[in-house]
Order: C-alpha cells, then structure tokens, then sequence
C-alpha cells in the first residue's frame, strides 16, 4: 500500500460507526468506541480485578503479566472490529451512501452476517498474519467474537460469504485499525486445556477475583 492509499484508509476509517442515535441522525465512530472500550478495560485490570485474576489470564495467554494486561486491554477493544464491515454499516442508511463514495463497497444480495462473526473471522486472520500460531489466533478470534454470548461454530465462520465480511476496503480498514491499537511484539502461547473454560472457571471459583467497590459515585442518570 503506498502512502496515498494509506492517507486514504486514514480517512475513511474515521466514518465507519459504532452506535447511531435515529432520532438525532448522531452517529459515534467506531474507532473511537474500540479506543473507549480498551481504555475502560485498563481501570477494570488495575482497579478491580484482583492480582490473582492477573496470573490466571497471564497463565492462560502464556505471558508475563505486564504483556498480558497489554493484550487483555487490546482484545477488548478489538471485540467490534467486524463493525467494520458492509453487513454491519448497512444497518444505518445515512451512512451507506457516504461509505460508498470514499470506496467501500455493499454486495447485493448477500445475507449480512453478525458482526461478531465478522470480528471473529477478520481479527483471526489478522493475528495470523502477524505471526500468531493459526490455532491461538482462532481461539483468540473465537473468544472475541463471541462478546455478545455466541460463540459461532467452525463451520459458521468457515461458510461465511466473504462479500458479507467486506473485501477490499473492508479488509484493509480493519487491519488498520489493528496496526493502530496493537503495537505488541510478543504473541501469546495458549494451551489446549486452558481453552475456553479454564478462565472463566477459575476465576469464578476465586473469592478474591473481584473487589467489592463501595466509593462509585451514585447514578444521575442510565445511559445507553
């Protein structure tokens, strides 16, 4: 990619959304809401989970702690990267015209898929890419994906339509958006039996796992 198409892929990014008020036509970009998301998971690692939680996750992951709370706040906010995506952006019509006029292209005729999937099918081919072992970067994925309580199938992701994933400009925005919010050198090293449940297990089974907080201002007000 030479450094036209790169400004270009800059641009465009920034008008890909995350959430849509319909009544107000106010839309907030979903970079912004990934950056958001990794930065509220940063004051839950170091406010609230417990050091014992700390060493599960490492353990899992297969990294030193400081490495592990880095990839943790990553692949929390990697968890709406197949927003990006023409089945996803097609949901709001405001922005489908202007997406396609800086080249994002929205098949016809083609059922759009999750975008957990989406997220699930582009970051494992991203890790991939940046020398994750193929079974870690498909659990990783998986694992992400799966933020909503679905966690799809193999046979799921492997019959996904490429077209409902996005191609192209898609393509090319996503791994953007990774390059932009995972500057890490070291991969993580999973072990079969810590696969899916191992976390999770643990760390419910842990009293210490979650700081009861008392000091949280009370709410003015819910948001959505």
């Amino acid at each position: 990619m030479n450094d036209s198409d790169q400004r270009h892929v800059e641009a465009s990014v920034t008008r890909i959304w995350a959430k849509t008020n319909s009544g107000t036509c106010q839309w907030h970009p979903l970079l912004y809401h990934l950056v958001e998301t990794s930065a509220t998971a940063s004051l839950l690692w170091d406010e609230i989970l417990a050091p014992s939680t700390h060493k599960v996750i490492a353990d899992a992951l297969g990294l030193p702690l400081d490495e592990a709370r880095q990839w943790s706040l990553f692949l929390v906010g990697a968890h709406d990267l197949g927003k990006a995506s023409p089945s996803f952006q097609c949901k709001w019509a405001p922005s489908v015209l202007p997406l396609q006029q800086l080249g994002y292209r929205f098949p016809v005729n083609v059922m759009p898929i999750p975008h957990g999937r989406v997220s699930s099918i582009a970051l494992a081919r991203i890790l991939e890419a940046r020398g994750v072992e193929r079974r870690v970067a498909n659990e990783i994925a998986r694992a992400v994906g799966g933020h909503h309580g679905v966690f799809d199938t193999a046979s799921a992701l492997q019959q996904s339509s490429p077209q409902a994933v996005g191609e192209g400009l898609w393509e090319e925005s996503r791994k953007w958006i990774i390059d932009l919010t995972c500057p890490l050198k070291t991969n993580p090293n999973l072990e079969r039996e810590s696969k899916d449940s191992g976390v999770c297990k643990e760390a419910g089974n842990d009293e210490e796992a979650i700081h009861e907080r008392t000091d949280y201002p009370q709410a003015e007000g819910s948001r959505s």
